[in-house]
Order: structure tokens, then C-alpha cells, then sequence
């Protein structure tokens, strides 16, 4: 177990067809390799307590998906024996004169070594990575690919607005559907370690970091490291997520009770006061394709 590269390659709209290109052949035709996930996003505009009920806090995901942009994407990539295959960081178009953002959360990024000018000129524009997500393995339910997270409710909600080009539904089993759809095959550290921060438990479990923290491809890389440490003892369940009043994780998500270990044009027209009429009554933005 373990091994591989720990290489992690900074994308940007030069490089994106390459990249994206070579994660594809990285991946190739297997089913069994395990990807992990992270997204660095512009703050919140809305925020609930852990604990608040279930569509309470999806309500919050739902707005402040709707509205912010996420600025990086981070996939690590490593075989189902631990091998690591590679690390895209993924760096997206944002603006901090024209986008939706949290000061916190900027100055807490800016921390972590963003570069904002640069995601400015230099990112990739959200549909063109959008449109390679949904043509690829990556981004449908024919694909057995195991996803894992560590808190990864926005990371999935992310992915899902840049997969449908479309703003998250207001109903929340319809959001739990499209998670079935998209990622049928996937698995929450934190129902394994409800305590600590990522950090935290990267030195709990003596994993080393690579990269910078807080940086979409490091994070998903420690993500990757430390799930195939926790689970080194035996398989672990991939679950499929769904929101419940039990659910305790800020992941929202509980056991389905299955028994199986394994189960199987984008464009943002951000909220202002002009537009919040419109957008509260759950229209689409603005150039949205229609499917």
C-alpha cells in the first residue's frame, strides 16, 4: 500500500486541455481507482450551525453554491492498493472586482498563497471545465469511480453546478438524486473521524503534507493520504450519501443500510440587490444551457 507521486500540477487555462487530458489517461478504463476531492470557494454569504436540521443547512449550501463561485478544484487520483497516480489543481476563473466573496474568507485564502490577479487572467472559465466534466468518466453514474471527501458537502455541491450548469434544486431528495447520479460511489471521512481538522488528523495518523494547506490540490491530496491510512486495517463502506435528521457531519449524510460495501455552456450571473427578485424564485441564471 502507498507509494506513487505526490506531485501536484497547477492548472490554468493554458494547460487545462493537456491536464485534464492526462488525468483522463491516468484514470484510463479501470473502475477501481479512488479519487478524492476538494474546492476552495469565495466564503459564504450564508451560514448555520452544524447541528441546525438537515434542510436548514442545505438551504445555506443551496444559496451560497447559487451564488459564489468555487476558485479551485483539487483530484487526487491513487489505485485501490494506496499506489498515488497524480494531483490536478484545477484553478478557475474569479475576480475580486466583479464576484461575490466573504473578506474572511479572501484574506484566509490569500493566506494560503492564492493568487487572485492570476485566477483573473489565467483561469479556466467555468464551462469549459464543466463541459470535460460531464463528455468524461468523471461525470456520470456509469462510472464506478469511488469518490471520498473530508467535510465534502460544498464539494459536491460545487461539482454539481459546474457539471449541470444549472443552479442547485430547491428540494433537497432532488439534490440527494443528482449525488446518486453523478457520484453513486463515494465515502465521508468524517463519519469515520467525527473530531479534529484535516491538519489535526494528517498529524494524528502521521501522514505528511504536501503542498500548501488550504490549496484545493494539497487538501485533496491529504484527503486521499489519510483515507487509505484509516482504512489500512480493512475495507471500509462506500456509502451512498443522504441527508438525515440523524446526520451529524457537516457532510449532512448517513448510512443508506444497503449492506454492500461497495454501491454502486456554463455561465454565472451573480446575486445583487437588482437581481434578487429573480433569483429567488429559482430561475435560472442567465445563460444556462437548457439540459
Amino acid at each position: 500500500m502507498g507509494g506513487g507521486s505526490r506531485e501536484i500540477t497547477e492548472v490554468w487555462s493554458w494547460n487545462f486541455e493537456a491536464e485534464f487530458q492526462q488525468l483522463l489517461t491516468t484514470i484510463g478504463s479501470r473502475d477501481d481507482v479512488v479519487l478524492a476531492m476538494d474546492t476552495e470557494f469565495a466564503g459564504f454569504l450564508r451560514e448555520e450551525k452544524q447541528f441546525a436540521k438537515p434542510l436548514v443547512r442545505y438551504a445555506a449550501l443551496r444559496q451560497n453554491c447559487d451564488h459564489l463561485r468555487p476558485i479551485q478544484l483539487g483530484i487526487s487520483v491513487a489505485d485501490a492498493d494506496g499506489r498515488l497516480r497524480g494531483t490536478w489543481c484545477f484553478n478557475l476563473l474569479f475576480n475580486v472586482w466583479t464576484d461575490l466573496y466573504s473578506e474572511a474568507s479572501m484574506n484566509f485564502l490569500a493566506a494560503a498563497g492564492l493568487d487572485f490577479s492570476r485566477h483573473a487572467e489565467e483561469g479556466i472559465e467555468p464551462g469549459t471545465i464543466g463541459r470535460r466534466l460531464r463528455a468524461s468518466t468523471l461525470g456520470g453514474g456509469a462510472s464506478k469511480h469511488r469518490w471520498v471527501t473530508f467535510q465534502g458537502a460544498y464539494d459536491f455541491g460545487y461539482m454539481l453546478r459546474l457539471l449541470t450548469g444549472r443552479r442547485l434544486p430547491a428540494n433537497l431528495s432532488y439534490f440527494e438524486e443528482l449525488q446518486i447520479s453523478y457520484f453513486p460511489t463515494r465515502y465521508e471521512l468524517r463519519d469515520e473521524l467525527p473530531r479534529g481538522s484535516l491538519d489535526s488528523l494528517l498529524r494524528e495518523f502521521g501522514v505528511e503534507r504536501h503542498g500548501t494547506p488550504h490549496s484545493a490540490g494539497s487538501d485533496a491530496l491529504a484527503t486521499l493520504e489519510l483515507y487509505f491510512q484509516v482504512t489500512q486495517d480493512g475495507p471500509k463502506r462506500f456509502r451512498s450519501i443522504a441527508y438525515s435528521e440523524a446526520s451529524t457531519a457537516t457532510s449532512f449524510h448517513t448510512d443508506t443500510g444497503s449492506g454492500n460495501y461497495f454501491q454502486g455552456g456554463y455561465s454565472y450571473n451573480y446575486w445583487t440587490e437588482d437581481s434578487q427578485a429573480h433569483h429567488e424564485t429559482g430561475a435560472w441564471d442567465e445563460g444556462y444551457p437548457p439540459s
